[in-house]
């Protein structure tokens, strides 16, 4: 079963993009029987972004991409209008040879700080890639596109886009049956969609995108019967897992954690705990990246029921929780899930997820004044960090008993906390900017000694 723990911290869209390939890449949702007993999970929802519109033929200055002009690299320039005729194979890798040249051209161009140059050639190899086929002229949009993004070039990225967007249009299936469909070349339909959203990605184009990936949603959803699937379940999958991370990218965490119920639903349904699991995870991080603590103690519940047998994961995960109840100022459970992370912590040697509990779990009782109890904490710590010969913890937790014992005016207790911290903070060689703060604290606090009697806290 897939280990969490790797995944327990948040991440940035990097760590998404190979959480949907891992996903992506396994076939285990068509391969595994799914018995659908919750009709409501999967209903038709009203599309968010409308059909993409052709631009204005009456825009001016007219989008160079979509002009038919004269080049000598083709002996017609009729070739550049669709529907048109086909090369053939020697005739296409002949221009796309030539292409390929006139790219590298332009890449000389751009290295030698000629951008408006670069891009006058890259614009003509873009607007002659139309005779190699839709999917040929895709990958180079989104290519050029993505350095016109990079460099700040809005027009050209305007063109690109809107050139995008009339393919779009082009590739739609026809309402006529009669009306013959465009030329597809290699590509079918499905796939020259799948091209132009991530092409939208590529140019920053969410909503563009979205605007592919939300009617095929609504499709999938529409065509499912009571108690059943849709015809294809992956591509549900597929679609969903597109949508969330788009949303993900551009921080819509409220929009993004409705489709990764949806996805968690459907892995529970296909019995699938790997994928169940990944997407608890991701519902946890969308809850914390939205500074929704309660939204992911149910996830992370849920987590830690998944891999109960698992026992060395449930350190992090008891963890993970006990700070979210921390957070969401349910300091009961807060408190019962730092303890449990330590007791368990303690059992599988795990003293790193032992340490960050009972520091967490010190700070709440300071916090809620239980000061013997976070003496208690601290004082384990200072003994028990050195004893693994983890000094950087001794020094801080002998640090924070120093400043608890500091507000309760116990002086002659802080003293000799700040001493043993700044004590250990010269045998780790910390660098003196990082020591006075240390330094400072004791000094204060032997000032207060002499001025005020000793005041030893009731226990």
């Amino acid at each position: 079963m897939y280990d969490p723990t790797d995944c327990m911290k948040p991440k940035n869209t990097t760590f998404l993009l190979l959480f949907s390939s891992l996903l992506l890449g396994s076939n285990s949702l068509a391969a595994t029987p799914i018995v659908y007993n919750r009709s409501e999970v999967i209903v038709a929802r009203e599309v968010e972004y409308p059909a993409v519109t052709a631009p204005d033929p009456q825009r001016f200055p007219p989008n160079p991409l979509g002009q038919v002009l004269p080049d000598p690299l083709l002996s017609d320039p009729q070739l550049l209008l669709e529907p048109r005729r086909s090369l053939n194979d020697l005739e296409k890798e002949k221009l796309r040879s030539a292409l390929d040249r006139l790219h590298i051209e332009g890449q000389t161009q751009f290295s030698q700080k000629k951008s408006d140059e670069a891009f006058l050639i890259w614009f003509r190899e873009l607007r002659l890639r139309r005779v190699l086929g839709f999917r040929e002229e895709i990958f180079a949009l989104a290519k050029i596109g993505e350095i016109a993004w990079q460099n700040n070039r809005t027009r050209d990225l305007r063109d690109i886009t809107e050139r995008l967007q009339v393919i779009q249009i082009k590739i739609q299936p026809q309402s006529n049956p009669a009306t013959p469909s465009p030329i597809f070349d290699e590509a079918s339909f499905s796939e020259l969609n799948e091209y132009l959203a991530i092409a939208y990605q590529v140019l920053r184009a969410p909503q563009l995108a979205l605007s592919i990936y939300e009617p095929r949603l609504q499709s999938l959803r529409s065509n499912a019967l009571p108690n059943s699937l849709p015809n294809n379940p992956i591509e549900l999958f597929k679609t969903l897992n597109s949508i969330g991370l788009i949303h993900l990218d551009w921080f819509r965490y409220t929009k993004a954690q409705q489709i990764y119920l949806d996805l968690r639903e459907l892995s529970r349904l296909a019995q699938n705990p790997a994928s169940e699991a990944l997407y608890l995870i991701q519902l946890t991080y969308i809850a914390e990246q939205n500074n929704q603590p309660k939204d992911a103690i149910g996830p992370l519940q849920d987590l830690i029921i998944l891999y109960a047998a698992q026992p060395a994961v449930q350190p992090a995960l008891t963890l993970r929780l006990a700070e979210n109840y921390d957070k969401a100022q349910d300091l009961g459970n807060a408190e019962k899930n730092y303890q449990t992370t330590f007791t368990v912590s303690q059992t599988l040697s795990q003293n790193s997820y032992g340490s960050s509990a009972l520091f967490a779990l010190g700070d709440l009782y300071r916090r809620t004044d239980r000061f013997p109890a976070a003496e208690q904490v601290y004082d384990f710590l200072v003994d028990s960090e050195q004893a693994v010969y983890n000094l950087h913890n001794a020094m801080k937790a002998s640090d924070s008993l120093g400043q608890m014992r500091d507000r309760q005016q116990n002086y002659p207790g802080a003293i000799a906390a700040y001493e043993q911290a700044t004590a250990i903070a010269q045998r780790l060689a910390i660098s003196p900017d990082l020591i006075q703060p240390l330094r400072k604290r004791l000094e204060i606090a032997r000032k207060k000694s002499k001025l005020a009697p000793q005041i030893v806290p009731r226990g």
